[in-house]
């Protein structure tokens, strides 16, 4: 390979057509790729695995009367079913509320709100979530909001195993009517 400088510029050429880059050069090539796209070893990981996840829910719903005692704002309800072989422990969710007609976000800032839930889900066996709003709400929930890109983050099982989607590639929306 010969190397050709210039005043201004240097750049690297093959000795002969129609060869394949060296070693360095494909290094350097996949390096310079993976900086480009964001991509890093756990995202590839995570879309490169079979690593389907051992639940499954329902449509996330939106519920926008108070419940005295339990939340004032609304809250978003959801059924969750434990497909694994041990029994569900923790469960992070993340989500958002967006306004339907003009797509803005109906909470302040970038719009997404987390929550952990400690509920037992025991292995085979379903549970209705209900996470209140009332952290980031001071007002009523509005019906014409759409629950969008809830995922579980993580998910851990009795036994300390750990399910995780940090790029939320399993996620929910809600009901569009």
């Amino acid at each position: 390979m010969k190397i050709f400088y210039s005043k201004r510029f240097h750049f690297m050429r093959s000795s002969h057509t129609g060869s394949k880059p060296d070693r360095r050069t494909r290094i350097a090539l996949c390096a310079l790729l993976l900086i480009l796209t964001g991509c890093t070893g756990e995202m590839l990981q995570q879309w490169c695995s079979d690593d389907r996840p051992n639940w499954s829910a329902g449509i996330p719903e939106l519920i926008t009367s108070p419940v005295p005692g339990r939340y004032q704002t609304g809250a978003v309800r959801l059924t969750l079913y434990n497909n694994a072989d041990c029994a569900i422990e923790r469960i992070n969710i993340r989500f958002g509320l967006f306004d339907r007609t003009s797509g803005l976000s109906a909470i302040p800032g970038n719009g997404l709100m987390e929550a952990v839930s400690n509920v037992t889900i025991e292995a085979g066996s379903r549970s209705e979530l209900e996470i209140s709003l009332d952290p980031w709400l001071y007002q009523q929930a509005d019906p014409a909001w759409l629950i969008d890109y809830l995922h579980f983050p993580e998910i851990q099982y009795r036994g300390g195993s750990r399910w995780r989607d940090p790029f939320a590639v399993w996620r929910l929306r809600g009901r569009e009517d």
